[in-house]
This record gives C-alpha cells, sequence and structure tokens, in this order.
C-alpha cells in the first residue's frame, strides 16, 4: 500500500464463494442486500461467509439519473 492524497486503500477480495443479485436503481436504499439478506439466506443452506457484503458498480457516474445506477450486490458464503 501506498500514500496518496485522495487517502485511497487498495485492498484484494480473497476468493470466495457468494450469493450474487442484481440492484438497479439509486444507492440510497439497496433492494437487492435486503432481498439476499431478508429473503434468500433464510431460505437457502447457505450461511454467511466472515467477509463483509461487496458491491460491484456496473453503471454509475456523473450525470446518471438514479433509475439508470446498476450495482452487482456479492454476499460472500460459508
Amino acid at each position: 500500500m501506498y500514500a496518496n492524497p485522495q487517502d485511497v486503500i487498495s485492498k484484494v477480495i480473497p476468493a470466495c464463494r457468494c450469493a450474487v443479485a442484481r440492484h438497479y436503481g439509486s444507492h440510497d436504499h439497496v433492494s437487492a442486500a435486503q432481498f439476499l439478506y431478508e429473503e434468500w439466506l433464510p431460505n437457502s443452506a447457505e450461511q454467511l461467509g466472515e467477509l463483509p457484503i461487496f458491491l460491484h458498480y456496473v453503471h454509475v457516474g456523473p450525470g446518471l439519473k438514479g433509475d439508470e445506477m446498476i450495482a452487482d450486490i456479492y454476499f460472500p458464503l460459508m
């Protein structure tokens, strides 16, 4: 790691199995994460892993409206 003016830290996400859901819309309320945690997980035979959830922003940027944004939500599994 190295210091930079933006205080950005570079890390590597270790390889792991994940449940993935795609979220369309604003990131103010990520309904895909809520779905994975409240609906999918209890009805699956899976358990959450020890890593935190992470997001892959597929379609974001300046000038995009909230309903145009897309993100993939990853729930690491045991």
